[in-house]
């Protein structure tokens, strides 16, 4: 039946399996398809569709435009191995010495995604939190609260409790997701929540070239970025995949060997075997060299019964270079197969990697190179990939802990941690890098909050450079990373409150002077902290303070000017100590209140004629008043914007319009504006400048001329009287006169000119 047949799949919902569609266009057509075919909890991004979708309807889902493949979603797996073995991470870590000097993770918030919670509830007030905030999947898409929908296994749990041995005081933020939808979504979650460190002890399929980025928007590895840029650090578990990885690089050996009655040539594991035998639990994963989204070496994995050497099952996806053709291979069993590897066409790879998804090792594995998982591969600089080494042994690495390079010659793992230490919540001891990297976690917690200034990069930096090597050279290297993390001790923390002595009143800022505390902690005082708030903030939690870092850094006297606060206003003031340890306890309040200031300049001051004689201004008041009201506005005037005379000394009103009268037509003025309060006139405004309007000329009017018409003597001429009229009231600088020879009183055209005149 159908049901029978999605219970296959690894996600399933009655006759409906959970799918990932990954397209190329037409989203928004696939999503109306699938919503009329009986498909539910569908999440869609700009590349990608994750629904249930029914299984006989998946052929056609497969054939709609836009569509590239269609992959069953993988759960991830959380690499965990079980040995009856007791362990104590924090003392090989040196954590508990931190925790002493009071570095326990307070206020620090650290998100645990994992893949169940199983006795979580009952362990709340002892091993973890007695609050805990949850997101708990029950589908694809849809979470809740309770933790009861938050899984049965106990692998999530025994993480948590691994971040709790090293920072008991953080706080939790824990999730299931079971794609890699829902993983960005419980990221974005987390972001909002103000999560700043996220362990994740999960491995996710490979999507990507092998150079840490991927083009899938819901790949792991993009979801990693969008919470390193968002100021979380990131840990995740290396993986225990290093006996279930065969990794090589070029040139390769092949035998050739019939396939439905032609020749394919197979790639040799070792020598001339090319035959690799494993016990799959899951999905096998096979990718190469070759460009993502166009990959045109076509290789494809064959699985073969050993007892008759029928192929059974294959992944044989197209890699022609077309749009979507990726250098990736999966299939999924759950039975002992031999695996083979064809090269059907395109030039030879420049490497090959084969990993086992769950299960025993491959008979030909390549332990020492290659076995990073997803994300942990990533090239984040504020991520950690974690390997392990026993906690009773801390100079041996794991058997199974992955190792690196990359298949793009990166280090990897960054560091190692302990593993196999005994947890409440789980089985015994908890084996695996899954408990080496929520020790490391729980270490970039507490660097958080001695330094919270530091950038999740900065964090990275400081555990690695922690970390001891365990080989000598090179350093990093693919077994060891940066080395075995060991947090260096510390100096006890200063002991004694510094106090303030006094302080005293500037426009807009407060001279604080405060004594040395009264014990230093055994280590010399490095600098002083100082935090101000208002006085009348209706809240003053921590967060909510502004802190002054390094007031005071090793000389001078004990003082420091806090500026850039409101005049005529109330705050409360503290200092702290500081030394090699970290951070003393803030000292006592002091209240102060800074002096009235001269205000602002005004903004946007414009200057409009109005008229020949009338220039209308305007502006926007200042934005700080400097601590008391404006009473006025001083208004200045210039006749060539550089010689100032005052147009008005105090309107004596709050009003931001004024208008320059009685100008004459034509007059050009600059102006500019400052605010008055009790304390004194501000800076100027920007300078507008406006020009009256000018009279237009007038029609000038010539009366009727008279002419003498008596005979004129031998070679006079004739006399040509006339008056020139102005009827309007401007004025005309000069007037010139044209007259016409014409046979009556109108000039018409084709009327001779025969002179002028002014």
């Amino acid at each position: 039946s159908a049901e029978e047949a999605a219970r296959q799949a690894p996600i399933h919902r009655g006759a409906s399996v959970g799918v990932t569609i990954h397209l190329s266009g037409n989203v928004d057509g696939v999503v109306r398809f699938l919503e009329a075919n009986g498909a539910s909890n569908i999440s869609a991004g700009d590349d990608y569709i994750e629904a249930y979708v029914p299984i006989l309807v998946l052929p056609e889902t497969s054939e709609q435009p836009g569509v590239l493949r269609v992959r069953v979603i993988q759960p991830p797996e959380s690499p965990q191995s079980q040995l009856r073995v007791a362990g104590n991470g924090p003392a090989v870590h040196g954590s508990t010495a931190w925790n002493q000097a009071g570095y326990t993770g307070r206020g620090i918030k650290v998100g645990v995604i994992d893949g169940g919670f199983g006795t979580f509830a009952d362990l709340m007030g002892t091993e973890v939190p007695a609050r805990v905030h949850a997101r708990c999947y029950t589908f694809l898409g849809q979470h809740t609260q309770d933790l009861e929908d938050c899984g049965t296994s106990t692998h999530g749990t025994a993480v948590a409790e691994s971040v709790m041995d090293i920072a008991p005081e953080v706080s939790l933020y824990i999730a299931d997701p079971q794609s890699p939808g829902d993983l960005r979504d419980t990221v974005e979650w987390m972001i909002e929540e103000g999560v700043s460190v996220i362990n994740h002890s999960r491995t996710w399929l490979f999507d990507g070239p092998g150079d840490g980025t991927s083009p899938s928007s819901i790949s792991p590895l993009n979801t990693v970025d969008s919470a390193v840029a968002a100021g979380i650090v990131w840990v995740n578990a290396a993986g225990n995949s290093a006996q279930r990885t065969w990794f090589q690089r070029a040139p390769f050996s092949y035998s050739t060997i019939s396939v439905d009655g032609g020749d394919v040539r197979v790639i040799n594991f070792e020598a001339s075997n090319f035959k690799n035998r494993f016990h799959l639990s899951g999905s096998l994963q096979l990718r190469w060299d070759d460009t993502w989204g166009g990959a045109t070496r076509n290789l494809d994995l064959f699985l073969v019964r050993p007892d008759d050497d029928e192929i059974t099952l294959g992944s044989i996806d197209p890699q022609s270079g077309d749009d979507g053709h990726n250098p990736y291979e999966r299939v999924s069993a759950f039975t002992r197969y031999d695996i083979m590897i064809a090269h059907r066409s395109g030039s030879e790879p420049g490497w090959i990697q084969l990993l086992a998804w769950q299960g025993e090792g491959l008979t030909f594995n390549t332990p020492e190179t290659g076995s990073t998982i997803n994300p942990a591969e990533s090239a984040n600089p504020g991520m950690l990939a974690v390997g392990a080494a026993h906690w009773n042994d801390v100079s041996s690495i794991q058997s199974y802990s992955s190792r690196g390079p990359t298949p793009d010659r990166r280090i990897k793992p960054d560091v190692v941690a302990a593993d196999c230490g005994q947890t409440a919540g789980g089985s015994g001891s908890f084996c695996g890098t899954s408990q080496a990297s929520p020790h490391v976690a729980g270490m970039a917690a507490l660097v958080r909050q001695r330094f919270p200034g530091y950038s999740p990069a900065q964090v990275v930096s400081y555990l690695k450079e922690t970390a001891q090597q365990r080989i000598n050279s090179p350093d990093p290297n693919n077994t060891w990373g940066h080395g075995f993390i060991v947090l260096p001790p510390i100096p006890p923390q200063p002991t004694g409150s510094s106090s303030i002595q006094s302080i005293t009143p500037r426009a807009n800022s407060l001279v604080v002077s405060w004594a040395a505390p009264t014990a230093g902690g055994g280590s010399a005082i490095t600098a002083y902290d100082l935090r101000h708030i208002r006085s009348d903030a209706p809240s003053k939690a921590d967060a909510n303070w502004t802190v002054v870092q390094d007031a005071w850094s090793g000389s001078g006297s004990l003082q420091y000017t806090i500026t850039r606060l409101t005049g005529g206003t109330q705050y409360d003031v503290q200092v702290r100590a500081v030394n090699a340890a970290g951070d003393g306890p803030w000292s006592a309040t002091l209240t102060g209140t800074t002096a009235a200031a001269a205000p602002a300049a005004p903004t946007t001051l414009t200057a409009t004629a109005n008229g020949q004689t009338q220039i209308d201004l305007s502006w926007i008041a200042p934005s700080d008043d400097g601590g008391t009201a404006i009473t006025g506005y001083r208004i200045e005037v210039s006749t060539n914007g550089s010689t100032w005379s005052d147009l008005v000394t105090n309107t004596r009103s709050t009003a931001t319009r004024y208008s320059h009268t009685g100008l004459a037509a034509g007059s050009t003025r600059h102006y500019r504006v400052s605010a008055i309060n009790s304390a004194g006139t501000g800076a100027a405004s920007n300078v507008a400048n406006a020009t009256t309007a000018v009279a237009s000329i007038p029609d000038l009017v010539v009366d009727a001329p008279t002419v003498d018409t008596s005979a004129p003597a031998a070679g006079a001429r004739f006399t040509l009287s006339a008056t020139v009229r102005n009827q309007g009231n401007g004025r005309s600088d000069s007037t010139t006169l044209r007259y016409f020879q014409s046979t009556d009183s109108t000039i018409t055209t084709g009327d001779t000119e025969v002179g002028t005149d002014s």
